[in-house]
């Protein structure tokens, strides 16, 4: 049956609000994917095939609601042969439990390649909320790391996969709120951190380390540290792992009692776990970075500023500008943490409407300010003295941005439907700073 584009609109109208009715929004599917199924390459075809003979029934496909790995079907060496086993997550016909299937390819000489199932499992939810992979177990195996909940009940689990013996099986399985992994302690094995937020109002979310102990021949995930995070943090928004470093650092983003946005780092020495908050206070720090932390904007999150694989903290500062701020432009400090504390790494200017973010450079901390146009369209970055450091305009993307460029305008790239371009004042700051420099200080935020 043909669509007209109105019968589209209301079709696309009609799933929306079935989705926000059922919940199942959070499965990541866009109205386009859910009016049409994406087609299976020849590889994804044939694995299907091959699961749904093994399950000798009708099958239904289930897609993970969050993490990187957004397919039901997912290839990953996981046995260290350089050939990828591929991963699906499937219902029954008539059921609703989740199963994982793993199937390997094989060489078959009579008709070439196939896909075999060497494992199947019923999960423990009825929704995937994500797979990962991580090296917890065995010297070269990848373990699979899958959070399940059920829509009828409150809580996640987690199961982790792993070979035993030369049979894959489940090797762990712990409820969880939230859950962080990585080597942490530079053992080259990873650690798996599992937050869970007390019940009764009980004060303190809990984070429980599990690392590989056991005999190398014969290792198990097991518990070997614990911190509690500080009281006021009541509610985790968001999990980040550095990813560089000897000691690696778990940042924890969440809302305090009042709903701001506060920040606990925690740090595994390979025999304790602690936060840095704790840590800050038994040294003596002058600075209670758990408050200094604290922010009112809840969609500023820990993350890596620079791009060097550590997790940068930010602390807002006291705004210079009361309409500036309400504008959406704001300064921030950014801190790093590590096994000794926190260390002051850079500061930004942040403007999230405009989607702006500049690095300030040497001299112009505390010397610059910024200024918008009224109609919107514009930033200018002013020092002391009132010169001009550079201007960013914001023009449509049909718009020819050659009236500009011809001018001294240089594009820095594009943001929905809108083209970057800078240009350097007159101000002395702009002697003091290579082009170079300069261009790599102003980003546009995605």
């Amino acid at each position: 049956m043909a669509h007209t584009p109105h019968a589209v609109r209301l079709l696309a109208l009609a799933l929306c609000c079935l989705l926000s009715l059922t919940g199942c929004g959070s499965f990541g599917a866009s109205v386009e994917d859910l009016l049409t199924a994406p087609a299976l390459d020849d590889q994804q075809a044939a694995i299907l095939d091959t699961v749904r003979s093994y399950a000798d029934t009708g099958i239904t496909l289930v897609y993970p609601k969050g993490g990187a790995y957004r397919n039901p079907i997912t290839l990953q060496d996981i046995d260290g042969d350089d050939e990828p086993e591929a991963i699906t997550f499937y219902t029954k016909k008539d059921e609703v439990k989740i199963h994982i299937n793993v199937a390997k390819k094989m060489e078959d000489y009579q008709n070439g390649e196939r896909w075999q199932v060497i494992y199947d499992i019923e999960g423990l939810g009825n929704q995937v909320n994500f797979i990962d992979f991580a090296h917890v177990g065995l010297l070269f195996y990848q373990n699979i790391i899958v959070g399940y909940s059920a829509f009828s009940e409150g809580g996640n689990t987690l199961v982790v996969y792993g070979f035993q013996s030369g049979e894959l099986c489940e090797t762990m399985i712990q409820n969880y709120t939230e859950v962080a992994y990585g080597d942490l302690d530079g053992d080259m094995f990873d650690e798996l951190v599992l937050f869970n937020t007390p019940g009764d109002g009980a004060a303190g979310i809990t984070a429980d380390l599990y690392e590989r102990v056991g005999t190398p021949e014969a290792p198990y995930l097991g518990k070997t540290a614990q911190a509690t995070l500080d009281p006021s943090l009541v509610r985790l928004r968001r999990l980040s792992v550095d990813s560089e470093g000897q000691y690696r650092l778990v940042y924890a983003d969440g809302l305090s009692g009042d709903n701001q946005m506060t920040t606990e780092a925690l740090c595994y020495d390979g025999e304790k776990l602690y936060t840095l908050s704790q840590y800050e206070r038994q040294r003596g720090s002058e600075t209670d970075y758990l408050t200094a932390l604290t922010r009112q904007n809840t969609e500023l999150y820990s993350q890596d500023v620079d791009g060097d694989g550590h997790i940068e903290v930010p602390r807002l500062q006291k705004q210079q500008n009361d309409s500036l701020y309400q504008q959406g432009g704001y300064f921030v400090d950014w801190y790093s943490g590590s096994s000794g504390g926190y260390t002051y790494k850079r500061t930004t200017y942040e403007d999230d409407s405009f989607h702006l973010r500049v690095t300030l450079l040497s001299g112009w901390v505390g010397s610059v300010t910024f200024q918008s146009e009224n109609d919107g369209s514009a930033r200018t970055c002013l020092d002391a003295g009132g010169a001009t450091v550079f201007s960013v305009l914001r023009i449509s993307r049909s718009e020819d941005a050659v009236a500009y460029t011809s001018s001294g305008f240089k594009e820095l790239g594009t943001y929905g439907s809108f083209t970057y371009l800078y240009k350097a004042g007159d101000s002395t700051l702009v002697h003091a700073a290579s082009e170079t420099e300069m261009a790599a200080a102003i980003e546009i935020k995605q």
